[in-house]
């Protein structure tokens, strides 16, 4: 017996489509206003760098606190936290060159 192990639904959308999506919902909006005033606030108190990965998860642990473990929660995707640094440093000026980014490669 042959097995057909093709998943039904395949998403062939990039991860910049994914992305720009997911910006466009209140869960986007949310976690993108909680990264930026975090990275604002470091920039206040003398940081020149920082790992956009620890504002990524700092958001989405004081999220929970507030919500509790009962919330559906933030659908938010780590393939986004370069995403999310290329937008703060392209929109924000005094972001330029906060968060250390790789050549991209999808």
């Amino acid at each position: 017996m042959d097995h057909d192990f093709t998943p039904a639904y395949h998403d062939r959308r990039s991860i910049q489509e994914k992305y720009e999506e997911w910006r466009a919902t209140n869960d986007g909006q949310i976690v993108y206003g909680a990264v930026r005033k975090a990275a604002f606030r470091l920039r206040s108190r003398g940081f020149t760098h920082y790992g956009i990965k620890a504002l990524w998860e700092a958001a989405r642990y004081t999220y929970y606190l507030r919500v509790g473990p009962d919330a559906e929660g933030w659908k938010v995707n780590n393939n986004w936290t370069s995403r999310i640094a290329r937008e703060l440093m392209e929109k924000e000026p005094d972001l330029k060159g906060f968060f250390e980014l790789r050549t991209l490669r999808a």
